[in-house]
């Protein structure tokens, strides 16, 4: 049977052979048209393409794998007294503080004269630099200069962080002393690949912050005597990309008896004072932080004196023919000779280019210096004036497109597929009733 229909290009009266109703996908594909479950895989992935460009570029936080030590102490690493606890409590001389986790468990760190624990060997543990250990050792001398510690206990974990990730974890320090021993914490994130990398510590580069102590101004929340902190959260932030060493340490000052607390959890637990609830304390603003590394000064150059001193230009013979009278012909008795007229011409000093006696004036015989920038030989300028003129600054990159940009290409994407998924289906649906 014979009957017109359209072909692929959608064109009439193009006449051939019917084929029978139920064609096979072979059959299908070698007359033009596409099988609709393609047309719809197609349109499907322009969708998720769609909404892959629509997504915003962000930095995701990258937690340890054990934040909240729910799986006790796996992936991190302790000395001294570390443990993980479904809550703590500490009677001291004036309170009885009890501190519970955020969800099941927590990390308790106290430091234990049995355990050991020296500075030396927290420092090493934790990496810390130089600069970090003088810091952290000063801020707690004594009067006498020396870092009088006792014993420690210390924790740590390690994360391979891209530029821009941070990590938030909340903190408890709990003193069980009082002043003049002024017990403290502190928390260290130190670059693994170049210790002079600093990411940051709630905001400031760092490598090491202090976190509670007892007295007033030493770290960033003081308890004063047998008090506490109460749940704190702290973000530690890679600006470079690399591998961190994230740790926490607690010390005795002076003695090794009433230990302070540091406890640790993924999020804030909840804190009792004699059964009460209690408010955790504001950050001290005048807190001390760990100083940013010096910048060397820049020290100002001078310009060698050789350079700027100008020179005066030596008289030449064509100058001064050019300054001095000519003796007028007749007024001596020696007549003027043809020689003499020749070699000294008698044009006034207002004609002759060369008879001008300002400064002005280029010197033919005196090398032409450059370093003022007037444009007439010999010019020197003071070091105020500018020699050149200031270039624009360059211009910067443009940088990711952002979210919104993303949307609305991903819109377009999606509605240039739909509307060629309608298209392939019409001229489906048409060849379809033209074989009919």
């Amino acid at each position: 049977m014979m009957s017109k229909t359209f072909d692929l290009c959608g064109i009439r009266d193009r006449v051939h052979t019917r084929l029978p109703f139920r064609r096979t996908c072979a059959q299908r594909c070698a007359c033009g048209s596409v099988p609709r479950q393609i047309l719809r895989l197609a349109a499907s992935l322009l969708v998720v393409a769609g909404f892959l460009a629509a997504a915003p570029a962000g930095v995701i936080a990258a937690p340890p794998a054990n934040p909240g030590f729910e799986a006790g102490l796996m992936g991190w690493s302790i000395g001294g007294n570390v443990t993980t606890r479904t809550g703590v409590e500490v009677v001291n001389d004036l309170y009885e503080w009890t501190v519970a986790p955020y969800q099941t468990r927590l990390c308790a760190m106290t430091p234990d004269a049995s355990l050991g624990g020296t500075w030396e060997e927290t420092a090493a543990a934790l990496m810390l630099p130089a600069g970090a250990q003088t810091y952290l050792t000063g801020a707690f001398a004594s009067s006498g200069g020396a870092f009088a510690a006792t014993d420690f206990a210390w924790l740590h974990t390690d994360l391979q962080l891209a530029a821009g990730e941070s990590v938030t974890l909340a903190w408890n320090h709990v003193s069980g002393d009082a002043l003049p021993y002024n017990d403290a914490s502190a928390a260290t994130f130190v670059c693994l690949d170049d210790p002079a990398v600093r990411g940051r510590i709630d905001g400031h580069p760092a490598q090491v912050e202090l976190l509670g102590a007892v007295q007033p101004g030493s770290a960033r929340c003081a308890t004063d005597d047998f008090g506490a902190t109460g749940w704190q959260t702290i973000v530690f932030q890679a600006d470079t990309a690399g591998r961190y060493r994230l740790g926490w340490m607690v010390f005795n000052l002076t003695d090794d008896r009433r230990d302070p607390w540091l406890l640790v959890d993924e999020l804030a637990g909840s804190t009792l004072c004699d059964g009460v609830a209690f408010a955790a304390l504001s950050p001290d603003p005048a807190a001390p932080l760990q100083p940013l590394p010096a910048v060397p000064t820049p020290v100002p150059t001078t310009a060698a004196p050789t350079t700027a001193v100008p020179t005066t230009a030596a008289p030449t013979t064509e100058t001064t023919a050019a300054t001095s009278p000519t003796t007028p012909a007749g007024t001596t008795s020696q007549p003027a000779t043809p020689t003499t007229a020749a070699t000294q011409p008698t044009a006034s000093a207002t004609d002759s280019p060369a008879a001008s006696t300002s400064p002005s004036s280029p010197d033919p015989t005196e090398p032409e210096q450059t370093q003022g920038g007037t444009g007439f030989p010999g010019a020197v300028t003071s070091p105020s004036t500018p020699t050149s003129t200031p270039s624009l600054p360059p211009t910067g990159e443009s940088g990711p497109a952002s979210g919104t940009t993303a949307l609305v290409g991903a819109f377009l994407v999606t509605l240039a597929g739909a509307g060629a998924a309608m298209r392939f289906r019409r001229c489906n649906r048409r060849k379809t009733r033209g074989t009919r």
